[in-house]
């Protein structure tokens, strides 16, 4: 709707500026009414704009918002890939075995007193 009406009017103008449009001499009411509705016209116009420049800056901060998000999911999931291929090795495995006691086949535990 606000397109239409600033494509009518800038037609009208245009139109005016070029001569080929003829308006009749009216009265100062009349002339006051047309103005008043361009007016009326311009305002409307204006406060579409307005809330579009709004919605566009919400979108821009929800964007922005969602692309840091992003930046630190793909860290994480760096991270973790990174944790993946240090447990597929066996010495990790081998670590975890000996942190809760096991042992290899025909090792013995050595046990050191410290006096």
């Amino acid at each position: 709707m606000s397109c239409l009406g600033f494509f009518i009017l800038i037609n009208f103008v245009k139109l005016k500026l070029m001569g080929k449009l003829k308006l009749k001499k009216r009265g100062k009411e009349k002339n006051f009414g047309l103005v008043f509705v361009g007016l009326l016209v311009l305002v409307f116009l204006g406060f579409a704009n307005l809330k579009a420049f709004f919605q566009n800056k919400k979108l821009k901060k929800e964007v922005d918002e969602s692309l840091k998000k992003l930046e630190m999911l793909r860290v994480q999931k760096e991270r973790l890939e990174k944790e993946l291929e240090r447990g597929k090795k066996e010495s990790f495995w081998e670590e975890k075995a000996r942190e809760q006691g096991y042992q290899k086949e025909g090792e013995e535990p050595m046990i050191i007193k410290i006096k």
